[in-house]
């Protein structure tokens, strides 16, 4: 959860304060692990697996992230860009709702591309939908209306 960041780390609200953040995860081998970079090193013994991600860049501690558990996940390529979405979420008629969350991504990723004329400075570009938490940080994103609402 979002307001548990402070029992992991010393957290400095202030967006002048950035920190290079290196996370290694031990967890059950049936899990999924997610991060602001990517997975570097995966190691399963027993019923245990470490997941090692690369270092982030500089950011503040309130943008680092991390989610675990049993989450499913689809992934999206449009050219360069590969979107990719965990989420825990049953529902077949929202997990069809996807394809039209990917694609309006895609969309504002590439308008804000050409409208500032600075490329997307991200290594990936994620999608996390977990209930009751929706929250955005560096290279992760839970927008509240993924597979929350019904489609008009």
């Amino acid at each position: 959860m979002p307001d548990r960041a402070r029992t992991l780390f010393p957290c400095f609200e202030q967006p002048n304060l950035k920190a290079t953040f290196s996370l290694r995860l031990d967890i059950p081998t049936e899990w999924k692990a997610v991060s602001n970079t990517y997975i570097t090193k995966e190691e399963t013994k027993g019923n245990c697996k470490t997941v090692t991600f690369a270092p982030t860049e500089p950011l503040s501690t309130y943008l680092f992230s991390f989610v675990t558990g049993k989450l499913e996940h689809q992934e999206y390529i449009e050219g360069n860009r590969k979107i990719s979405a965990y989420y825990r979420e049953t529902d077949s008629k929202k997990v069809a709702q996807l394809d039209t969350i990917f694609k309006q991504v895609t969309a504002s990723l590439n308008w804000l591309e050409e409208y500032t004329n600075v490329p997307y400075p991200l290594p990936n570009t994620i999608l996390l939908s977990c209930r009751d938490s929706n929250m955005e940080v560096w290279s992760t994103q839970a927008p509240p209306y993924i597979m929350t609402r019904k489609c008009s």
